[in-house]
């Protein structure tokens, strides 16, 4: 009695997980002109600590198998540093599903920092962040540090930022500008791919 007992309730917790099979989530990211993303990561993650992660291929495809019903969010990772694209999904039994991801390719702008009376000691202020965030619509910030050689690049997409250089103590600002444009009174306005440099001239106090 007690082998048959055993083997009925072994049986009966075993045969559901055994027996299901999950759904497959698929999809493409491309950006708004519909050209895709290679070599893209985007991650799935939901109910009891669900996480998935893959990359796209040069189709911009991606595949996420065996997904369990339930509400998930896909995330697109973006290691140049821009801001996380995400978008909830509610995945349902009955068969596959398509989703389409569309986001914005970064922009580089190059920049450089120069120091005024101070030209042997750049480890007092390399390392120093400069700052991009947006002035319309959701307000996000991009975060680079400056280094050795003076130099930064910032990963941004289209749209106008104000650009902050947060200095250590010991010096100012003196000025910011790209390709002519005081960016102390004006946005930085990125659509393009520019052969223009964000240019900070800082000086000892």
């Amino acid at each position: 009695m007690k082998v048959f007992l055993i083997l009925i309730l072994f049986t009966l917790t075993v045969a559901p997980s055994a027996l299901f099979r999950g759904i497959t989530v698929s999809g493409r990211i491309v950006d708004p002109s519909g050209k895709p993303f290679m070599g893209t990561r985007i991650s799935i993650s939901g109910p009891s600590a669900f996480v998935r992660e893959t990359k796209s291929d040069s189709a911009g495809r991606f595949q996420f198998v065996d997904v369990p019903a339930g509400t998930y969010s896909v995330e697109v990772c973006c290691d140049l540093g821009g801001p996380r694209l995400t978008q909830k999904i509610v995945v349902s039994e009955g068969g596959p599903q398509i989703i389409e991801l569309v986001a914005d390719r970064l922009v580089e702008i190059l920049g450089r920092v120069t120091v005024l009376g101070d030209t042997t000691q750049p480890d007092k202020w390399y390392g120093a962040p400069v700052e991009a965030t947006s002035v319309a619509g959701k307000r996000r910030t991009t975060a680079v540090s400056v280094g050795p050689d003076g130099r930064f690049l910032l990963p941004l997409p289209r749209g106008e930022y104000r650009i902050d250089f947060n200095t250590p103590d010991a010096y100012e600002v003196r000025s910011i500008t790209f390709g002519g444009n005081d960016l102390r009174k004006e946005p930085l306005r990125v659509d393009t791919p520019s052969s223009s440099t964000i240019v900070i001239i800082v000086a000892v106090r």
